[in-house]
């Protein structure tokens, strides 16, 4: 099966030469890779709604998930008039915390960092806990999970045997297992404005509900960032401009980017001061 790839960061260059070494690892070219940052490096790569469910039974795990659903559809209101498939509804409930069975990715290193480093500063320190950038090469794992060397389209995930499309919601209403076991990279429609301002990718979970990395671990890699990376990456997020809004384009983040940036400018002028 393989073992899973894990490398230390203790410098800029060390994270620069290890996604150099995952690269090898998982094949093809750097634009190839996506990428997954993680608060934590010992966060395995489970989806949100497996998470909340991992001590249920497969039907009652199966209830919740069309109860998170179907209630995100049915009350947000402000969607219904954009005439969305339930695969997009999918992605809308995913990117607004409603737990689901698919993960989010990245084609940027600096936003999958982003979300590793994202209030560093004010997390309670521990020497076991570091953040973490989870790479796969969605190509290769779909050549393992689903025996094609290509991102899936998710309609394609629905086709059955008759050549006819279902949907996310008739798959969820729909008797027995999923087509699929294994986590299949997909390729998001691109109407969501945190899925484009984030370049958005998806794994989505079939029947098995274990860890990606458990199911596939010669499809991944994990980097586990250090002290001394962590500053440097820091730094390369406030050069680039990687910040809440970019991250989250719309006006509650606005107005906390602002109001976060006051406060820092605020503060530096205090010290100086003293």
């Amino acid at each position: 099966m393989g073992k899973l790839l894990e490398l230390e960061c203790e410098s800029w260059d060390d994270l620069r030469d290890n996604i150099a070494k995952a690269r090898k690892r998982l094949g093809g070219d750097f634009e190839d890779l996506w990428f997954r940052g993680c608060p934590d490096h010992t966060y395995k790569l489970i989806p949100s709604l497996m998470r909340e469910t991992n001590r249920l039974s497969d039907r009652k795990h199966s209830q919740v998930e069309e109860d998170f659903f179907f209630e995100f559809q049915a009350r947000a209101a402000e969607l219904r008039l954009r005439g969305l498939t339930e695969w997009e509804y999918l992605f809308y409930s995913r990117h607004y915390g409603v737990p689901t069975r698919v993960l989010d990715w990245t084609d940027t290193l600096g936003v999958s960092l982003y979300f590793a480093l994202e209030n560093w500063e004010a997390r309670p320190k521990s020497k076991e806990c570091y953040p973490g950038i989870w790479i796969t090469n969605p190509n290769k794992l779909n050549k393992k999970t689903w025996g094609v060397n290509d991102i899936v389209l998710p309609r394609y995930l629905g086709l059955d045997a008759d050549e006819e499309y279902w949907d996310f919601g008739e798959m969820l209403a729909a008797s027995g297992p999923w087509a699929w076991d294994g986590p299949v990279a997909i390729y998001p429609i691109q109407i969501n404005d945190r899925v484009r301002a984030q370049r958005g990718w998806f794994t989505i979970h079939g029947n098995d509900r274990r860890a990606l990395e458990e199911q596939v671990p010669q499809t991944v890699a994990k980097l586990v960032l250090k002290d001394d990376c962590i500053q440097a990456g820091l730094e390369f997020l406030r050069l680039g401009g990687f910040n809440r809004f970019s991250m989250y384009p719309d006006l509650d983040n606005l107005a906390t980017w602002i109001r976060e940036k006051k406060r820092q400018w605020i503060e530096r002028r205090r010290t100086r001061k003293h």
